[in-house]
């Protein structure tokens, strides 16, 4: 069965950067399984993965702009230390700033008695992604599945008994 839009593909996958480094990968974690064609992994990665099929390992990059984007240094603050009330930030922390839908995720990159420098910029930002994959599963999904967007494990699928 061919990767196509409204299948549940499950793969494993090693990412690396340019310079070999792991950056993520699912060896001895659980595999990765998604819905194809909703937008749930980058439209390029996706692209990538039309058509083939169950068993298929393959390699490929993206490039920033394909992946997380380049890096953006409007997105780099520095704020005032008095701002955190005393409390113990650390070079490397996150936190949510902003509310709902419009909050985003900032890690701390450096802290002196001053101030604060946060970043925005998501942490892969600029970095060139190299893939790895090897599509370990492909099947049609449920109407579930289709609803929510979510992937149900398998074995949940045929546990659920029908509506009496």
């Amino acid at each position: 069965m061919p990767i196509q839009q409204n299948k549940v593909v499950t793969l494993e996958y090693t990412l690396r950067d340019n310079h070999g480094n792991t950056i993520g990968t699912t060896d001895g974690q659980d595999a990765l399984s998604y819905i194809h064609g909703t937008n749930a992994l980058f439209p390029a990665f996706e692209a990538q993965l039309e058509g083939r099929r169950w068993g298929e390992r393959l390699q490929f990059t993206l490039t920033p702009e394909q992946g997380y984007g380049e890096r953006d240094e409007r997105l780099m603050q520095k704020v005032p230390r008095e701002r955190f009330k005393g409390e113990d930030i650390r070079v490397g922390m996150s936190f949510r700033r902003g509310q709902g839908e419009e909050a985003v995720e900032v890690i701390v990159v450096a802290v002196d008695e001053q101030e604060v420098t946060i970043d925005a910029n998501p942490p892969l930002a600029g970095i060139t992604l190299n893939f790895d994959v090897v599509i370990t599963g492909v099947r049609d999904a449920g109407s579930e599945e289709l609803e929510s967007g979510q992937v149900i494990a398998i074995d949940e699928i045929y546990s659920h008994k029908p509506p009496q």
